[in-house]
């Protein structure tokens, strides 16, 4: 019976081990997904804009769809990684917490164990994967409204509405939308920076 209680807590080791892993690999994929953000806006940047027949393109439409699909991606990304980061802290808190499971576990696992929280806490105090989240639900927020008032507005335009607003006009607002979001983006990474920069300062205590 005592060796198959060893048996569940070495098995329950190796998913606290796992999952500190994945947690990891989910902040590394959320760097990754910001990166790629970056790389996909100055692409964009890079395009040659030419008046076309469809006015779904000239509206920028689809650029603001693209954006929205992208922060959706993101929060997904950040929601999974801030979920396995906490699952993986409370697990093995759990795990090092017991002192009967400290007495069957060796001085080696137990401080593996305590090492992966360290590890845990320190991914998750400089990703902050929750406040991207909810920064990423505000931007995804944002830009359904915008994209509603565009899809709204270009088919008045296409109804042949009296006062229906003119192609240029929703394009220069699609444009200042998909603005606003840089900007934010770009705000957020200022922040995440220069509290970097606070935390490499900072003296050590004797």
């Amino acid at each position: 019976m005592f060796e198959n209680l060893l048996e569940i807590l070495t098995s329950g080791s190796t998913i606290v081990v796992s999952a500190t892993l994945l947690s990891a690999l989910s902040g590394a994929s959320s760097l990754l997904a910001k990166s790629s953000n970056t790389s996909d806006e100055k692409s964009d940047e890079n395009k040659i804009v030419e008046i076309t027949d469809d006015l779904d393109l000239d509206s920028r439409i689809p650029e603001v769809r693209k954006a929205l699909t992208r922060q959706e991606s993101y929060a997904h990304k950040n929601k999974l990684s801030n979920r396995f980061l906490t699952s993986s802290q409370v697990i093995i808190g759990a795990f090092l917490a017991s002192s009967f499971i400290q007495e069957s576990m060796s001085n080696n696992i137990t401080g593996f164990l305590g090492v992966l929280v360290l590890v845990s806490s320190a991914i998750h105090q400089q990703l902050r994967p929750d406040v991207e989240v909810r920064d990423a639900n505000l931007r995804i927020l944002e830009l359904r409204h915008l994209l509603r008032h565009l899809e709204d507005s270009l088919f008045a335009l296409k109804s042949g509405e009296q006062n229906a607003p003119s192609i240029i006009t929703i394009r220069r607002w699609a444009s200042i939308g998909l603005a606003k979001i840089e900007k934010d983006e770009l705000s957020r990474e200022n922040i995440v920076s220069q509290n970097e920069n606070t935390e490499a300062t900072k003296p050590n205590s004797p």
